[in-house]
């Protein structure tokens, strides 16, 4: 059975830098994401030459951790993971959560085989994701403690080592599972979020609310919140519901300065509601918490509204993107 470490980070060559040194030191094969690159599916190509044997996999930009994560940490599968380490530069990151730059990220067989995300989602999940963040360039990061504080709060599951230079200890007998429960949003939502580090900067906070959104002040406060009228909020995600679109789930998805909204669930007579209203997990800098959460209020509906009923609702005005019916899916 191969054995697999998995690295990926924004920041070229400390990302190079630190693969070469976890092959060199562990005597396991290297493969590049410049050979990776060359693929229709980087994810596939890495299963398959990840069976050969022991190896550190750099995977580039823009490739679904997720996706990764279910090729390689199958327990029935013909290969072990048994790290993802994320590399962060500690002077960027923060900078880097908020950018609008895009990779491509490969999404396998169809008639597109990639499409685009920002860097900042991608960052954000190799955080989320990670069993060991290495921050590289803190010995010049003022903030320093904002920062280890942030990533223990966006990563709760991950160690988080200072690069020195002597490289990653692995533990092969602690294999990386397939539950992706490690987002610190979701530990929120379970209200189980207790992060390695902590500092009055950062805030995580649950935020629930059983009605529904007005889509056109929702839109108002969103750009309110990338002005950073209630401090940096730089990571939340949970589900919600649009008045305008009664009877549906939305997975709310936000990093930085981009968010999207997807329909992940109907309401059916014979299942559990998955979310009555919002219920969001929320992490930040220099948080308003108070303010933050009377402006997410304001953007429900009001007594009058939410007594009108849902034929009313519709006639809302709804400036946010149309999504497919998720029952047709």
């Amino acid at each position: 059975m191969g054995i697999d470490v998995v690295v990926v980070g924004a920041c070229l060559p400390e990302r190079r830098r630190c693969a070469a040194s976890l092959a060199e030191i562990n005597v396991m094969s290297l493969i590049t994401a410049d050979q990776l690159r060359g693929h229709r599916d980087p994810v596939v190509a890495a299963a398959r030459e990840a069976q050969l044997g022991e190896a550190v996999i750099e995977f580039p930009d823009g490739v679904s951790l997720p996706r990764v994560i279910g090729a390689l940490a199958d327990p029935e599968g013909p290969t072990r993971l048994v790290e993802i380490i994320c590399v962060v530069d500690a002077a960027h990151l923060i900078a880097d959560l908020r950018g609008m730059d895009t990779v491509t990220e490969p999404v396998g067989d169809g008639p597109a085989p990639v499409r685009f995300t920002t860097r900042a989602r991608a960052v954000c999940a190799q955080l989320e994701y990670a069993s060991t963040v290495v921050v590289v360039g803190w010995r010049n990061t003022a903030d320093l403690d904002v920062v280890l504080a942030l990533i223990a709060h966006l990563g709760p599951q991950a160690r988080i080592e200072l690069d020195t230079g002597v490289g990653v200890v692995l533990d092969r007998e602690r294999p990386y599972t397939v539950d992706q429960d490690r987002p610190g949003w979701m530990a929120l939502l379970s209200d189980d979020l207790s992060p390695l580090h902590a500092h009055p900067r950062v805030q995580a906070f649950r935020y629930e609310q059983v009605r529904p959104l007005h889509p056109e002040r929702l839109l108002a406060t969103l750009d309110a919140i990338s002005g950073e009228h209630y401090g940096t909020v730089l990571r939340s995600s949970g589900f919600c519901r649009l008045a305008t679109r009664p009877g549906v789930v939305a997975q709310w998805d936000h990093v930085g300065t981009v968010i999207a909204f997807d329909p992940v669930a109907v309401d059916t007579a014979d299942e559990e509601v998955l979310a009555i209203g919002q219920d969001l997990g929320i992490i930040g800098v220099d948080l308003d918490v108070t303010a933050l959460t009377l402006a997410l209020d304001a953007a429900a509906l009001d007594d009058g509204e939410l007594l009108a009923g849902p034929r009313r609702w519709r006639e809302l005005r709804d400036p946010l993107p149309a999504w497919p019916d998720p029952s047709r899916r």
